[in-house]
């Protein structure tokens, strides 16, 4: 595996000498001040048809010491910008319904007091339409055939509407203490309630009764986080992959990859035979493959992400590019199921990739800077976001043939027009035992080669700094 080392020269404002413009003004630097008055761009969505492409982008207000976030639609052409939803809202999770016609996503509106799931159209003017109505919220959409699935944590004794009770005596109560009788008790910023359960549920997209699809398996999903990649539906909704903890001890967990047919509680684990972890299970277009992530060492979240293939019809599971030095992340499958495209690290960049299922080896679709968050249409249109040190995450659409990469959103430009981000380059030297160590240098704002500078060292190998 590489190893990066991140150099980073800071300079004193005193020292630094100031870069102007053609004003003779100094030009303003990067400040905590401006950072927060960045939209901060997440991870675009394009509709199955590619003709359609939306984002959601999260803004601060420093007065409030408040954040929301607003869904924009964009064209695949770069040529339109407009958003979908008002100002001073939180909403996340969009996803186009089949037909890309609707776009549900989850926000909380009005009265509510945990996020709920939205029905927007996308091809003729109208508002939003709330489509569930729970106690315990939704979140991490995926709409598959007729239906909506999503993740919700819950009392699994109890029905949504003693739920409903329960979080209103837990709102109303004076008592801030708490009390654990079994780990994990915390994951990261938050506390855990080791009564609750995270479980997928799906409700018709034309609204009806609320299915809990895990929980007579009796498998829970982590409970410490959830995500889109802790879940996976196949094409015609006859089964369901999890992620689940097969040991719940509670302190070394064994994330395993488990097969549901679904509206039956038989389960079936796929992964039993691996000590290490797991996960992001993904089923192919064509409905006769699940791919998934795994990792070898228990309880050592750095090791290296392999792809597994897992094929339906025969129950044989098997490993792609296991010569490969790099981990398979950000992994989507290609429309015509012949491979992944995957947001890979390569060299100090976060490169799109395309993986074949054939054994061929893996292609790079993109070089300099780095891409995140892909998403795909029917049709191969391919969008992402893309960043570098000289400018946030920016939406692209990538040409998988040409690797040409065009821009679809102007988001931060009018704010950073004049902020001057100094420069930065790539150098690689020969480390210990003859290997190439690749390391970023960066210059602040004026810097002049024939001064002296501080020199501040970020460092980060092995992979732990």
């Amino acid at each position: 595996m590489n190893r990066f080392v991140l150099f980073v020269l800071l300079a004193i404002s005193s020292l630094a000498l100031a870069q102007e413009n053609g004003a003779g003004e100094e030009r303003p630097r990067l400040s905590a001040e401006v950072l927060w008055q960045m939209d901060r761009v997440g991870s675009p969505i394009i509709s199955p048809d590619g003709s359609q492409v939306v984002v959601a982008v999260t803004s601060y207000d420093m007065e409030t010491d408040k954040a929301s976030t607003r869904l924009w639609l964009l064209s695949p052409d770069g040529d339109m910008q407009r958003p979908l939803t008002a100002k001073g809202l939180s909403v996340s999770s969009p996803t186009f319904s089949p037909g890309g016609e609707t776009l549900a996503f989850v926000s909380s509106r009005d009265e509510d007091e945990a996020g709920q799931i939205y029905l927007l159209p996308m091809q003729a003017p109208g508002e939003a339409t709330r489509l569930s109505e729970l106690p315990t919220g939704a979140g991490s959409l995926k709409w598959v055939g007729e239906h909506i699935y999503f993740i919700s944590r819950i009392w699994p004794e109890q029905n949504f509407e003693q739920m409903a009770e329960q979080i209103k005596s837990d709102k109303d109560s004076k008592m801030s203490a708490h009390t654990w009788n079994a780990l994990p008790y915390s994951f990261f910023d938050h506390w855990l309630d080791e009564d609750r359960q995270a479980h997928v549920f799906r409700i018709p997209a034309a609204g009806g009764e609320v299915e809990n699809l895990t929980l007579a398996s009796g498998l829970q999903l982590s409970r410490s986080s959830q995500s889109t990649s802790s879940y996976d539906v196949a094409p015609d909704e006859s089964l369901l992959a999890v992620v689940s903890d097969s040991k719940n001890s509670g302190t070394r967990p064994d994330m395993d990859v488990f097969l549901l047919e679904i509206r039956t509680a038989d389960a079936s684990n796929l992964t039993q035979g691996n000590a290490g972890p797991d996960g992001n299970p993904m089923f192919s277009p064509d409905g006769q493959l699940l791919a998934f992530n795994r990792q070898h060492i228990p309880g050592f979240y750095g090791d290296a992400r392999f792809l597994m293939l897992h094929e339906l019809a025969t129950g044989n599971t098997r490993l792609l590019h296991d010569e490969w030095d790099r981990s398979a992340d950000g992994l989507i499958w290609s429309p015509d199921s012949a491979g992944l495209f995957g947001a890979i690290d390569d060299a100090a960049t976060r490169r799109v990739y395309f993986l074949p299922i054939s054994g061929s080896a893996p292609v790079a679709i993109t070089g300099d800077t780095s891409f995140s968050g892909l998403s795909i249409a029917d049709n191969g249109n391919l969008v992402a976001t893309n960043q570098s040190f000289l400018y946030p995450p920016r939406v692209v659409r990538i040409d998988p043939e040409s690797r040409a990469v065009t821009r679809l959103d102007t988001f931060n430009d009018e704010l950073l027009s004049n902020v001057d981000l100094g420069t930065y380059e790539s150098v690689t030297y020969t480390g210990a035992d003859g290997a190439d160590i690749q390391m970023w240098v960066h210059y602040p704002p004026g810097f002049d080669e024939r001064q002296e500078y501080p020199l501040f060292l970020l460092i980060h190998g092995g992979p732990h700094g």
